[in-house]
């Protein structure tokens, strides 16, 4: 019986990221626009109330885009980008909630992407949701 409750639990998972899979690649990757993609797609299935954090290296040659969508049953779901002090350099709740931001860097670092899920209300049932993170990147000159 646990077995069988074990194999009923890894295909649900599978079926859930083929889903976040196909969400993606719909809904997400066309963000990106002309920038290229860093070749990484960072899913999550989250629930609300839960925060993930990121950890990325971007590069002072580069001009970045930071994707950064959700299934609607998730809400509005917060992103903030972080240098290595925990100092906020962008926070998506002050501009309205973006689907994406574009940025330079002045010198090569490590940031922090850290995603925020808000939370329902105790009587509302909490749905996960699909949550994916991509990096798009143009190199100095537009390439």
């Amino acid at each position: 019986m646990k077995r069988l409750a074990l194999i009923f639990f890894i295909l649900g998972c599978v079926r859930a990221y083929g889903q976040c899979d196909q969400f993606v690649q719909q809904e997400c990757s066309p963000l990106l626009g002309t920038y290229n993609s860093e070749g990484k797609r960072n899913i999550a299935v989250l629930l609300p109330g839960d925060t993930a954090q990121l950890g990325v290296t971007f590069y002072k040659t580069h001009s970045y885009r930071i994707v950064v969508c959700a299934e609607q049953a998730l809400g509005k779901v917060e992103f903030r980008l972080l240098d290595n002090l925990g100092k906020v350099l962008f926070d998506s709740k002050q501009h309205n909630y973006p689907k994406y931001w574009d940025f330079k860097t002045q010198l090569t670092q490590n940031l922090l992407i850290q995603l925020i899920v808000p939370s329902v209300p105790p009587n509302q049932v909490a749905q996960t949701g699909c949550v994916a993170v991509l990096l798009g990147f143009k190199k100095a000159g537009g390439q």
